[in-house]
């Protein structure tokens, strides 16, 4: 067995012939000096909730390469990129400088250190490089952004969702809403939900100059020559249908390629002024669409307004100041007002009452209608507000954790590293690398269901019902086939993962454990994240959501 420089791990018989090489089995990584050949693919990792079993695949072929979604058991081609020579080839080299040798499909920025190519779950193909000397990867490039834009990909904006310039929104705010409005990404959801019960009290309604996300997928899919009101019908009167897609042929005007999409197989729709075709989505037929309504008050009063697609909700005075009990919790001053804690049934808000802000109510409804728009991760979400004669007010969600300034300059010791914790910071680290090894997944994996955003925690549920097979990454078939060795290796790292460092083994025993030298001493406790009390009344809360930090996991070390 040899490793050499390029990482390619090659296994040899007893007359030293090579039998097997890493290089010749690619999973999601390309390094430099590798190449995928024709049979060959890279496979992302599934990510989606819906279709956990999902997975996308890049693969090379005799006329170029291919990209292939199986949503569910079978596997359709979606993209397909040509090399410019037209020249057919077996193998596509990752070299320095491009992809693709002798043909450079792609030009790529020349690596003064280590590089690689990953294929990520969102589809997309990144090329990385290795930033020293904290030794961490920085995205460069997006080496497909040359052949396909962001709307190309099956899942940039999952259920409902239409894509344009790379921009995820829903097809009418009347009657689908985000599923997050801080992912628009994450589909769009009904405001009312279709019932198999009663197919006849549903309409179709139009939604003009799209197409599906990749025609190859839609004319491979799509029933050809159907006329469109049998079309429309059959989607009325099949319960699973959910939106239908239909696009005239050149040779008629009442006929064409229909594709009904189900929950199964709905993906995503993009804007096509050029080769359009037309969807219709199913609604319920009592649910009628809700106009712009303009009130007038008394005479020189300012109008008050509901309903308008892409504002957020509009309050009264009065229901914020029941709201936040005459303001009488504040939370803080700005530049521009003050701040105030409220509660609108269940749900906990922030209100800022603005002062001294000279603005007319067209130029406030303007921003308040573009901060509504602005949804990340990282800022909070402006949920509603108020323009009432001469009050403006701006409701927000409520941020449990604080501000900023109280997580950048807290003060507690218990969030400073000292010495002692830092015993034995190796161990636990290598724990860690071995538990994301063999399940395949990061220890932070916010793309998943909550209570599987946090590996460890996870590890924690599933040691303590003994089913640490679960865990493992079901796309490798090796570790299936030694999962008795698998286990005992998982139960080796726990050993490294115990919160108490004088549990933990030194790395030479982890050494021999791993040659099978020194048996593999079950785990005494299988609590692998800290709990924290504090009888200092400005300690922080640790919630269910908190995920522990890197310094707090390892704990006394």
């Amino acid at each position: 067995m040899s490793l050499d420089v390029s990482g390619n791990l090659v296994l040899f018989d007893q007359n030293n012939y090579s039998v097997w090489r890493s290089f010749d089995h690619p999973t999601d990584t390309l390094v430099l000096g590798q190449a995928l050949c024709r049979g060959q693919n890279l496979s992302a990792k599934p990510s989606n909730t819906k279709w956990p079993d999902a997975r996308i695949y890049f693969s090379a072929e005799l006329d170029g390469l291919q990209y292939s979604f199986e949503p569910a058991t079978y596997i359709q081609l979606f993209q397909a990129i040509t090399p410019p020579t037209y020249r057919t080839t077996t193998c596509y080299a990752f070299v320095n400088g491009s992809l693709g040798f002798p043909d450079k499909i792609f030009l790529l920025p020349l690596a003064p250190s280590m590089q690689l190519m990953k294929l990520e779950s969102d589809g997309h193909l990144r090329l990385y490089e290795m930033v020293m000397p904290n030794i961490e990867l920085l995205m460069v490039l997006d080496v497909l952004s040359i052949a396909m834009n962001s709307c190309d990909y099956p899942l940039a904006c999952d259920d409902y969702g239409v894509c344009s310039n790379g921009q995820c929104s829903c097809p009418s705010l009347s009657y689908f809403r985000f599923q997050d409005e801080r992912h628009p990404d994450a589909g769009c959801k009904p405001l009312t939900s279709s019932s198999c019960d009663h197919v006849h009290d549903h309409q179709l309604m139009p939604l003009y100059n799209v197409s599906y996300f990749s025609q190859n997928m839609f004319l491979s899919l799509a029933t050809q020559d159907t006329p469109k009101r049998v079309c429309m019908n059959s989607c009325l009167l099949d319960c699973s249908c959910k939106v239908v897609l239909f696009q005239n042929s050149s040779y008629g005007h009442d006929s064409g390629n229909c594709l009904l999409l189900s929950e199964k197989n709905l993906i995503l729709l993009t804007e096509d002024l050029a080769d359009p075709v037309l969807a219709f989505f199913k609604i319920k037929d009592n649910y009628s669409e809700k106009p712009v309504i303009w009130k007038k008050c008394k005479k020189h009063e300012e109008p008050l307004f509901d309903g308008i697609p892409g504002t957020p909700k509009w309050f009264s005075f009065h229901e914020l100041k029941v709201a936040t009990r005459n303001f009488s919790t504040k939370l803080g001053v700005g530049g521009f007002g003050s701040v105030f804690k409220g509660t609108i049934g269940k749900e906990t808000i922030a209100v800022k009452r603005l002062e001294g802000v000279d603005q007319g109510m067209e130029e406030f409804l303007a921003e308040v209608k573009t901060i509504g728009r602005i949804h990340q991760v990282n800022l909070v979400r402006l949920v509603g507000f108020c323009a009432e004669k001469s009050h403006r007010l701006l409701v927000y969600e409520y941020m449990s954790n604080g501000s900023l300034d109280r997580w950048i300059f807290r003060s507690s010791p218990v969030f400073t590293l000292s010495w002692k914790i830092r015993q034995k910071a190796d161990i636990y680290s290598f724990g860690i690398v071995m538990i994301e090894i063999i399940c395949g997944r990061e220890n932070l994996d916010e793309s998943l269901a909550d209570e599987n955003i946090h590996l460890i925690s996870l590890l924690q549920e599933k040691a303590r019902l003994s089913q640490l097979s679960d865990l493992v990454d079901s796309s490798s078939n090796g570790m299936k086939f030694y999962m008795e060795e698998v286990v005992q290796t998982m139960k080796l790292a726990m050993w490294c993962l115990q919160v108490d460092s004088g549990r933990r083994p030194s790395m030479s025993t982890v050494v021999r454990a791993l040659e099978g030298v020194t048996s593999v001493e079950a785990p005494a406790d299988c609590t692998f994240v800290p709990s924290f009390a504090s009888s200092n009344a400005n300690a922080v809360a640790l919630t269910s959501s908190y995920v522990p930090s890197e310094s707090h996991l390892s704990g006394p070390r």
